[in-house]
């Protein structure tokens, strides 16, 4: 007889279940167990390390740090540098407000606190960088404002001995308004700009001291050195030639006129000259006086002159008009410009300044003087110098221009 009870089908009890410590229960249990505790935890980790504190003294320093680095000159010399700090600032305000909403004891502020620190270490290098070149831009604009007022000096000098031309006046007043004006802005922490007007101060005054030596460089010139030489000398052998007779000689770069009696010099006078100081001169009205070899031909007395008393030159004489012509040919002067004349030694002088249509001037004493030691026919021979040199020749020789740190 078959047996039933192999072939029945095992059926699960009905009416009990799993207990709890079974394989299924078991794993998520656990699982939430050791989550939890890592979680709580951490959030105590947090707690007692102080992730979760608000980092507000670095938040404080940062913003320190950036205020000074832009009160200063570090971000005009640094931009990049200033804008990585804003970044690293913008970012780190950015994380504390995530920060922020999170629950208390969830909160781990210190990537926003790596972050302020990084924004505040930039902003103090763009901020000692700026410091660091401003203390640089003071040095560099005291050196040029040192360099600027020899430079400067010298080019005023330049122009009290010799009459520029209005371009040459213009230049040098615009030199000495641009020191002064580098002066203030250094005083007002404008270094920078400092610097610029100080170097353009030293450009001006080259410019006007070179428009004055171009007025005096005949003056270096050899050639012309020896023919004013020998016409000095000549006229001093006249002198020795002729006994008793007084000749004049007058030196326009030393302002002086000279008597010589038989080959001596018996009274130099300070001569005041035409009011174009050293030019030599070309046409009418160009207030410069003549140089050349002349001769008195009148003199005039107390009442005749409008200086007191004068003694008239015979100006233009040939070799004038022989200059005067080349001129012309060659286009130094207008082709319908006139000679002049009346060129006379006469009285009034004094002024301590050259004020004269072309003339010489000396005191009304000396003139006197001069009436008793000469007469008409006696020799006049105005040289631009008489070649032994002075400070226009010294002005107008390239190698004997001041050295600026001896000047300093």
């Amino acid at each position: 007889m078959p047996s039933f009870r192999r072939n029945r089908i095992a059926q699960p009890r009905r009416g009990r279940s799993r207990p709890w410590y079974t394989a299924r229960w078991y794993f998520p249990v656990l699982l939430v167990l050791v989550l939890g505790g890592a979680t709580i935890g951490w959030a105590y980790q947090a707690t007692w390390q102080g992730w979760n504190v608000r980092p507000d003294d670095a938040v404080a320093a940062r913003d320190d740090a950036l205020l000074r680095a832009r009160a200063g000159k570090g971000p005009l010399r640094l931009p990049d540098r200033m804008g990585l700090a804003v970044a690293m600032a913008a970012a780190a305000d950015l994380e504390l407000v995530r920060q922020d909403a999170r629950s208390n004891r969830f909160r781990d502020y210190r990537a926003a606190a790596r972050l302020l620190d990084i924004a505040r270490q930039v902003a103090e290098l763009v901020d000692s960088a700026g410091t660091r070149i401003d203390a640089e831009l003071v040095d560099a604009a005291g050196q040029a404002i040192q360099r600027a007022e020899p430079r400067v000096r010298d080019a005023v000098h330049a122009a009290e001995l010799v009459r520029l031309t209005s371009q040459g006046r213009r230049r040098l007043e615009q030199a000495r308004l641009a020191l002064e004006e580098s002066r203030v802005l250094h005083a007002a922490g404008r270094h920078a700009e400092a610097v610029e007007r100080a170097d353009e101060a030293v450009s001006l005054a080259g410019h006007a001291r070179t428009a004055a030596v171009e007025r005096v460089r005949r003056l270096a010139d050899p050639e012309q050195r020896r023919a004013w030489r020998q016409e000095v000398e000549e006229t001093i052998e006249w002198s020795r030639r002729n006994p008793g007779r007084g000749a004049i000689v007058v030196d326009k770069e030393a302002r002086s006129l000279t008597v010589f009696v038989n080959g001596k010099s018996v009274v130099r006078l300070r001569a005041e000259l035409g009011k174009a100081g050293m030019q030599p001169k070309r046409v009418a009205g160009d207030d410069a006086t003549p140089e050349g070899r002349y001769r008195i031909v009148l003199m005039k007395g107390a009442g005749q002159s409008r200086y007191y008393k004068a003694l008239a030159l015979d100006y233009p004489n040939e070799a004038d008009r022989r200059r005067f012509e080349d001129d012309k040919r060659t286009g130094r002067i207008r082709r319908n410009a006139r000679m002049g004349g009346g060129i006379e030694i006469h009285g009034h002088g004094g002024k301590g300044r050259d004020w004269t249509h072309g003339c010489v001037a000396v005191t009304n004493e000396e003139m006197d003087d001069l009436f008793r030691r000469v007469g008409v026919g006696s020799p006049v021979t105005i040289v631009g110098s008489d070649g032994h040199g002075g400070t226009l020749t010294d002005l107008a020789r390239p190698e004997r221009r001041p050295n600026v740190r001896e000047a300093q």
